[in-house]
């Protein structure tokens, strides 16, 4: 199983390898962000692999970022200019940032979106 199936699919998974009592939740964690900073910080976070790895010369690096958290900001800019609303059907749950309760903006520049399979299950005695 990959993180990426559904939960359909790890339910379906779970059930054909003997558990029982299945309970799978499919959740979308929604993380606002409300600097140009607080972006660059959580994008140099989430890609180590991407920055240690020499795919770019160090010098590049923090060009790189800045222009990945502008690409960041602009595209909410855009989805919210086109009020995307498509509906995955799954859950969303609001997770602020620590910068919401640093800043008295209450309004994010970027959000970043994280997918969640949650999952209780019990094998048979």
């Amino acid at each position: 199983m990959f993180k990426r199936d559904s939960s359909a699919m790890w339910h379906s998974a779970l059930s054909d390898t003997g558990f029982v009592h299945l309970n799978v939740a499919d959740r979308t964690l929604v993380t606002p962000y409300f600097t140009h900073t607080d972006c660059t910080k959580r994008l140099c976070a989430a890609w180590p692999p991407i920055l240690t790895q020499s795919y770019l010369d160090s010098s590049e690096i923090p060009d790189f970022m800045q222009l990945a958290a502008t690409a960041m900001i602009d595209n909410y800019k855009k989805s919210k200019r086109n009020n995307d609303s498509s509906d995955d059907s799954s859950e969303h749950i609001f997770f602020p940032s620590k910068s919401t309760f640093d800043n008295d903006k209450k309004v994010p520049v970027a959000v970043m979106t994280s997918h969640l399979i949650e999952f209780s299950a019990h094998k048979p005695q």
